[in-house]
C-alpha cells in the first residue's frame, strides 16, 4: 500500500514536468507550470481526504462494541482533518506565490 502511494504521488509531481518538459523562457512559463503542479496535488490530496473519509465511516458503522476499531477511526478523522486544514492554508501559500510571482 506504501508503495502504490509513493508511485501516486511521484506520477502527480513528475508528470507535469514532463509534459512541459521546456527550458523556462518567461517568468509567466514558470508560473503556469507551477500552478499545474499544485493543481494536480491539490486534486489528489482532495481524493485523498475523501477516501479517508469515508474509510474511517466504513469502520464507525462496523465497529460495534469492538473499541479499538473506533478509536482507529478516531485517529483516521483526526489525521484527515489535519491535512485537510494544511492543504487549505497551503491554498493561500500558492496564491500568494502566484501574486509575488506576477509582481502584484
Amino acid at each position: 500500500m506504501k508503495w502504490f502511494l509513493i508511485i501516486i504521488v511521484g506520477i502527480v509531481v513528475i508528470f507535469p514536468l514532463i509534459s512541459s518538459a521546456a527550458v523556462f523562457g518567461t517568468l509567466g512559463e514558470a508560473e503556469s507550470v507551477f500552478v499545474r503542479i499544485v493543481g494536480y496535488a491539490f486534486t489528489f490530496f482532495w481524493l485523498a481526504t475523501v477516501v479517508s473519509l469515508l474509510y474511517a465511516a466504513y469502520l464507525f458503522v462496523t465497529a460495534g462494541d469492538n473499541t479499538d476499531k473506533v478509536s482507529q477511526a478516531q485517529k483516521i478523522l483526526l489525521y484527515t482533518f489535519s491535512a485537510a486544514a494544511i492543504v487549505l492554508i497551503s491554498t493561500g501559500i500558492k496564491t500568494l506565490v502566484t501574486n509575488i510571482l506576477r509582481g502584484r
